[in-house]
């Protein structure tokens, strides 16, 4: 029997933005239900595509994108790794999962076209995410892992302010 292959779908900017809201609404779900791992995992990757959007928002028209339907290739996020070398971001982009390279990416993207982030906006979004990173950690994602309370909750607000601030990352 001959196998079926398969085509990976295209992201986009509009699937990033409708997978992330999606996914948080399924984490809080999930950790209202007693699953704080699962819904953790949720949270986490709704704040990695809410990142990831913002970056390739504020980068469209450089980048040739002409609309946020537009597919958004390997060769693109192969170049946003390559900015962040750039730029002299030493962060690890962790095969594109990492929340803090996207971040720091995003703030140091804005300031290279001189459009930086408001600095209280950018301060937070840097408290939050380097907290998010520290819980959402690559290494600990898939594990069987108790999350104490605090990081649970600290979870929830953080990448609820990235949902609620998301227009104002990448505008």
């Amino acid at each position: 029997m001959a196998l079926i292959k398969r085509q990976k779908p295209n992201d986009s900017i509009k699937k990033f933005e409708s997978s992330a809201l999606h996914k948080y609404q399924a984490g809080l779900t999930l950790i209202d239900g007693g699953d704080d791992r699962t819904g953790i995992e949720q949270l986490g990757y709704a704040a990695e595509m809410l990142l990831k959007s913002a970056y390739f928002r504020f980068m469209k028209s450089r980048i040739g994108l002409a609309r946020i339907t537009t597919a958004i290739t390997s060769r693109m996020l192969r170049d946003a790794a390559q900015e962040g070398v750039r730029l002299h971001i030493r962060y690890d982009p962790e095969s594109y999962h990492s929340l803090l390279f996207w971040a720091l990416l995003l703030a140091a993207i804005r300031k290279d076209h001189a459009q930086p982030l408001p600095s209280e906006l950018e301060k937070e979004m840097l408290v939050r995410i380097r907290q998010l990173h520290l819980i959402w950690m690559i290494e600990d994602r898939y594990q069987p892992k108790q999350y104490p309370t605090e990081e649970v909750l600290l979870m929830r607000a953080n990448v609820a302010w990235i949902r609620d601030n998301h227009q104002q990352l990448w505008r």
